[in-house]
C-alpha cells in the first residue's frame, strides 16, 4: 500500500474536473502509462493517476526514486518543485511560487552564494611521467545564489527576490492553516494578488482564519480589504492618542509662572508702548511677563 503524505500532496498542481475525467478515460483506454514516483513508499509524483487506477481497480507501475541527493523531506520537495516547473499548466501564480521556494531552498543551503570547487594538483616529471605532489581546493569567485537563478530562470534578480518573498508568504499562511491553503491561494478563480498573500501572512493565525472562512475568491479579497481598512483606523487611532499624550506631557511640563505683582512692582516697570494681544499686554522690554487687564495680574510666560 502506497502511503499518500499531505504536505507533498498539496505541492502537486490540482487538477480540473475536465482534466481528470480526461485522465481517467486515457487510462481506461490505454492504461496507466506513466509509472507512480515514490521515496520511501510515499509518492511524490503521480498521485492523480493512483487515485483514479485505485479507484477503478485498475493495474499502474511503481518506481522508486533513487537519487542519492532525496536525503530530507526538504530534497523531496525541492524535487517535486523542480518537477512540476517541467509540466504544463501551471498558473503563473504557482510557476512564480515553485521558483521563489527552490531559491528560497538552495539560499538556506549555501548561504546566498554561489561559485563552483574543484581541486587542482601540482606535478613533477619522474622519469617522464607526471606525479601529484600538492593537491589543493580552488574556489572560484562566487556569484549570489539570485544571480545564478536569475541566469537560469532568464528574469531579473529583482523578480527571483520578490518571487521567494512570495513563496515564503505562502509557506506561512499553509503552517498555520494547514497545507490545503496553497490550492486556494495559487489556483483560485480570480487570483489573489502577491501583495495580498504577503499582507496576509503579516497577520495572526486568528486573522488569517477569518480572511479564508470562505471559500470563494470574492469573499476572501472582501475580507482582506475589510482587514486593510480596519489596520489602517487602528493606526489613525493609534497616531492620535500618541499625539494627545505627547500635547498632554507638554502641558504638565510648562507650567505657567503666576506673578501677583502689580504694575508698580514689576521690576522693569516698562509700560509706555505695551504690545496688544487681547485683553493681554505683552511687555516688549523681553522679560517675557504678561499683564492681564481683567485680573489685573503679570504672567511670566
Amino acid at each position: 500500500m502506497l502511503i499518500i503524505d499531505k504536505e507533498f500532496k498539496s505541492h502537486i498542481r490540482p487538477l480540473t474536473d475536465t482534466e481528470k475525467n480526461l485522465l481517467a478515460e486515457s487510462i481506461i483506454k490505454e492504461g496507466c502509462r506513466d509509472p507512480i514516483v515514490i521515496w520511501k513508499n510515499i509518492i511524490i509524483d503521480g498521485h492523480h493517476r493512483y487515485e483514479i487506477c485505485s479507484k477503478l481497480g485498475l493495474p499502474y507501475k511503481v518506481i522508486e526514486n533513487k537519487d542519492k541527493q532525496l536525503v530530507s523531506r526538504e530534497d523531496v520537495l525541492d524535487w517535486i518543485d523542480k518537477n512540476q516547473l517541467g509540466k504544463r499548466n501551471l498558473s503563473k501564480e504557482d510557476y512564480d511560487n515553485r521558483m521563489g521556494r527552490l531559491y528560497n531552498s538552495e539560499k538556506k543551503k549555501h548561504g546566498g552564494q554561489g561559485g563552483h570547487r574543484w581541486q587542482q594538483a601540482k606535478v613533477i616529471q619522474v622519469d617522464g611521467n607526471q606525479l601529484p605532489v600538492e593537491i589543493s581546493t580552488v574556489v572560484s569567485e562566487p556569484e549570489s545564489t539570485a544571480t545564478i537563478f536569475a541566469k537560469r530562470f532568464g528574469v531579473s534578480e529583482y523578480t527571483i527576490k520578490q518571487n521567494a518573498i512570495y513563496a515564503e508568504s505562502i509557506d506561512k499562511i499553509a503552517k498555520n492553516l494547514g497545507d490545503d491553503i496553497r490550492t486556494k491561494i495559487l489556483y483560485s478563480e480570480g487570483h489573489l494578488s502577491k501583495i495580498d498573500v504577503v499582507f496576509i501572512s503579516e497577520q495572526s493565525p486568528e486573522i488569517q482564519k477569518q480572511v479564508f472562512t470562505n471559500d470563494d475568491i470574492i469573499s476572501i479579497k472582501t475580507n482582506i480589504n475589510r482587514i486593510k481598512v480596519e489596520e489602517e483606523v487602528e493606526q489613525i487611532r493609534q497616531r492620535n492618542v500618541s499625539f494627545l499624550l505627547e500635547q498632554k506631557e507638554k502641558q504638565e511640563r510648562v507650567v505657567p509662572i503666576v506673578d501677583t505683582r502689580t504694575l508698580e512692582e514689576l521690576p522693569c516697570r516698562y509700560v509706555p508702548g505695551m504690545i496688544d494681544n487681547s485683553n493681554l499686554k505683552k511687555c516688549p522690554c523681553g522679560c517675557g511677563y504678561l499683564y492681564d487687564i481683567d485680573t489685573d495680574t503679570w504672567t511670566k510666560t
